[in-house]
Parts: C-alpha cells; structure tokens; sequence
C-alpha cells in the first residue's frame, strides 16, 4: 500500500508543477498511524470538524500529520526504524526529524546518549546518529562522535577545498561549485555539493548526479541556464515569486547538501510581511510601529511554537521585508546594511550596460 500512495503523490505533484506551483500538494496532508490509533485519530479529527479548538487534539493530530512531499521523498518505511531504541538512548526525534530520517537525511544536530563501554561503564556523552541501509537492505543505525577537527582539514581533503571555501563553511554557508569527493564506501570518485555541519564537524554531501533543478519554483519558470547553474550547486536569483498566501518575493535559491532539496539563501518580500501567528499578537499601535520599520518590544509575545520569545525586539528588516529579532544594534547594523546595498543599486544603474555577455554551458560533473 505505501508504494501505490507513493505513486499517487509522485503523480499529484507532477501536475501541480506542470501547473507552477511545486508546493501546492502540501496544502493537503495524510495521516500516518499505527493500528492501535486508528479509533483515536478517527474521533479527534471527528471533534476537529465539530469545531473543537482543544489544543490537546491539535498536538495529537500534528504528532501523525504527513505532507505529501515528506511521503514521496522516503527512503526509509517508518516501521524499519528502531524508534523505541533511539529513545533508549536519549535519542527524542521531533516529527520533522523523523521525517528526514526516513528520507535518509543526516541530521545536524548532536543528542546526549547513554551508553556502555565493552566492560560495562555507563557512559553520557553528545552523539550525533545516523540510520542507513546496507547492501543487503538491512536498516542499521550508528552513532557518530563528533570530530574535534573540522573534517575538511584533514589530508585527503588538502587539495580539494580552498581557504575561501573553509570560511564559508565555518559561516554556515555552502560554496557555489562541485567538489570531487570519494565515496567513503567504495572509494570512487563523485563530483558533490558539499556542506559542513559544525555540530558534528563532519561534511555532508550530495552526488551531483541526485541534483535536479526544479521546473518552477512558487510560480516563476527557471530557464536553462538557471538549472544549470542550479545542478552545479551555483545559486540563481528569482524574481516575482508567490508563496502560498498570494504574497510576492525575489529570492535566491541553491540546492542545499543538507536537505537535498532547493534552499532559499535570501529572500526578500515586495512587500512588508508579518507572520500569521506574530500578527495576531499584536495591537494597532504594533503592528503600525512595525509597518514603519520601527522597533517593538518582544517582551510577553509568544513563538509559533507557543514558548515565550527571548529576544529584546522585534523590528521589520528592510533588507528582506521580514521580522527580524534581537537588541537595537542589530536592528542599526541591518539598516545601515539596507543603505549600503540601495546606494551600490543607484550606482549600478548609473553605470553604462554591456553589449551582451556569452553563455557557457559547463559539463555535468565539472566543478566552476
């Protein structure tokens, strides 16, 4: 059964990207439950259509709710996965984790994990994990210790990494090109997109052949030399994007190593937007303070998790039209970064335009 639902969602989002929305089939979602819970997701949704707002049934309903993108990507089914003995361990998963285990993700993050040498000693110590399928189909899980030296400075990987992509890894970013990076398995060398997760000190990395550049993205088509760009982990501007609530953006996008899937690096709204839940929050006066680009304090206002905010303010980043939080020399150093960027623009206009620039078309597999 889950390969035919797989089928028909892989089906459903190709007509929904023929259509230039590659995010409309989420507006949908499944419910994935055990035997045992099929009465008692039955009676919640139930209460759900009767108008019950009890929070409790939303938790409920959350802790089994699956997007159709989630069920396609799947690599792994949810009943090989030894959930109970990562909880053992101290190894408590969120659902969006979950779900990227099950599409063999690693995740970036380390757990404290109990376990016990060879002679018996208990021991607490952060751990990264990982859960793979062998060539025998068999789902293994193991522990990661996290490297005290960043991985990419050890001597195999000498030659392939420069100081300049060093540093945005250290930034959190990932380069703009392919890297030749042997597989740890059988040795062969595959051109990847590469990024580094600081937690465990470890690359993680995405065979460029796994790359493929989305037909649209939130209703604007890339042309060929964007997904080419795009396939060689380059980073490509879109503009007039929409997102699901109608509203407009430019952004740009990359193909992330992490997520293997289609990152925005910066977004940046035609408009002031206001997230749902941060704006229900919010009185006149606020959200006028707000629309002005001025800053609010953030005391007493909530999350969209539903935990206080810790941050001092809230302000509207004029660099991306967006809430931004933290202290008032935050807000300071982005306006000031606004200002920056608008005289270069002026600039630029200013300046007199080429002719034409030649096109190269860059082999698959190649690094630029």
């Amino acid at each position: 059964m889950g390969k035919i639902l797989q089928s028909f969602i892989a089906a459903f989002k190709a007509a929904a990207k023929a259509q230039g929305r590659q995010d409309e089939q989420d507006r949908y979602s499944f419910y994935e439950v055990p035997k045992s819970e099929v009465a008692n997701i039955a009676t919640a949704i139930q209460r759900k259509f009767e108008g019950d707002e009890n929070p409790d049934i939303n938790d409920y309903l959350k802790s089994f709710r699956i997007k159709p993108a989630e069920l396609e990507k799947r690599k792994i089914e949810r009943h090989n996965i030894p959930w109970d003995g990562l909880r053992k361990v101290g190894i408590e998963l969120k659902q969006n984790e979950m779900e990227n285990v099950m599409q063999g993700l690693q995740l970036p993050q380390l757990y404290l994990v109990d376990v016990k040498t060879p002679d018996g000693i208990a021991i607490n110590t952060p751990m990264g994990f990982e859960v793979k399928t062998d060539k025998d189909g068999e789902v293994k899980v193991n522990l990661i210790a996290p490297k005290s030296v960043p991985e990419f400075e050890e001597p195999q990987y000498k030659q392939i990494f420069t100081k300049e992509d060093k540093t945005l890894f250290f930034r959190g970013m990932q380069p703009e090109r392919l890297f030749p990076i042997p597989d740890k398995e059988t040795g062969e060398i595959q051109w990847c997109a590469v990024s580094y997760c600081k937690e465990l000190g470890r690359l993680v990395t995405a065979p460029a052949s796994g790359i493929k550049a989305p037909g649209y993205w939130d209703n604007v088509k890339l042309d060929y030399t964007q997904k080419d760009i795009y396939e060689h982990a380059g980073r490509i501007s879109l503009k007039g994007c929409t997102d699901l609530d109608g509203k407009k953006y430019d952004c740009v996008l990359q193909y992330d190593a992490v997520s293997q899937a289609p990152k925005k690096i910066v977004d940046k709204y035609e408009k002031i937007y206001i997230y749902p839940h941060l704006e229900k929050q919010l009185d006149g006066k606020q959200l006028e303070a707000l629309k002005n680009y001025e800053a609010i304090p953030a005391a007493g206002l909530m999350k969209s998790d539903g935990t206080p905010m810790t941050c001092s303010y809230i302000w509207i980043d004029p660099n991306i039209n967006k809430p931004s939080y933290g202290t008032l020399e935050k807000m300071k150093r982005e306006h000031y970064i606004y200002e920056k960027s608008q005289e270069k623009t002026q600039q630029k206009e200013q300046e007199p335009q080429p002719e034409g620039e030649k096109t190269i078309r860059r082999s698959r597999g190649r690094s630029f």
